[in-house]
């Protein structure tokens, strides 16, 4: 099982040169928060007006360093123009979640999206997504962003495959990143309106199923990359998931 370590390892040379590009940049140490840490807010739209300002603080040194890394790795980042979830989206998310979950206060919703990317990685040869994967994270890692959440979504018999990450930036900001290969981008956008229906609620059962059963026939033809389903191989963090069935 490859570990953070043996990734660093195999990389170690081309760490150095990455950190005296991003020094060279301004980008490798990022500054003290100037932001104060989020307190009990009175409004969602304060709440979220905080989060957009943590994001918008924290994202010169990370946008920087992941198309840095996606140029490196042969992929690429997609739709960086909507890194930053908007205030209005932002404020409709944090009003829905305290409706259907019941948190007191906005400050309480977690928020993991107000900054968000995708890398599109390939995998050749063979093995070259799972081991890029791995590298991007342990590289961010060693900028100073904590790793909370991996979930992989590569097993066969549901309706989404990818790999979905949150990092926690200096400044406290949790962010996502998620991973795809060109054919899990390319579907995940064709069956976005498709996928949305089998999630929503009020939607009857019967129908939810019929859609999840189509989409995941759809899933089942994009291959699965290469050692993607080996327990830890992307981070220790790592957890594989099969989405239930409606």
């Amino acid at each position: 099982m490859r570990n953070e370590q043996s990734v660093q390892a195999r990389y170690g040379g081309l760490h150095i040169l990455f950190w005296f590009i991003l020094f060279s940049a301004g980008c490798a140490h990022p500054p003290v928060s100037a932001v104060d840490p989020i307190a009990d807010t009175s409004s969602a739209a304060d709440y979220a007006a905080e989060l957009i300002e943590m994001a918008v603080e924290a994202e010169p040194w990370i946008t920087p360093a992941l198309v840095y890394l996606s140029g490196f790795q042969k992929g690429e980042m997609i739709g960086l123009e909507f890194r930053f979830k908007t205030l209005e989206s932002t404020t409709k998310k944090i009003e829905a979640r305290m409706a259907e979950r019941g948190y007191s206060t906005p400050s309480d919703v977690p928020i993991r999206d107000a900054l968000r990317y995708t890398m599109q990685l390939g995998d050749q040869p063979a093995g070259h997504h799972d081991q890029s994967i791995a590298y991007v994270l342990a590289t961010m890692e060693g900028l100073g962003h904590r790793v909370i959440v991996v979930k992989n979504y590569w097993p066969r018999g549901d309706d989404y495959s990818g790999v979905n990450t949150i990092l926690e930036a200096p400044n406290g900001l949790a962010w996502e990143l998620q991973f795809h290969t060109p054919q899990s981008f390319e579907l995940k956008m064709s069956s976005h309106k498709i996928y949305e229906q089998v999630r929503q609620a009020g939607v009857p059962v019967e129908k939810r199923q019929t859609l999840y059963i189509q989409v995941s026939a759809e899933w089942d033809a994009v291959p699965i990359p290469a050692g993607i389903l080996v327990p830890g191989s992307l981070h220790p963090m790592e957890e594989v998931i099969l989405r239930p069935r409606p």
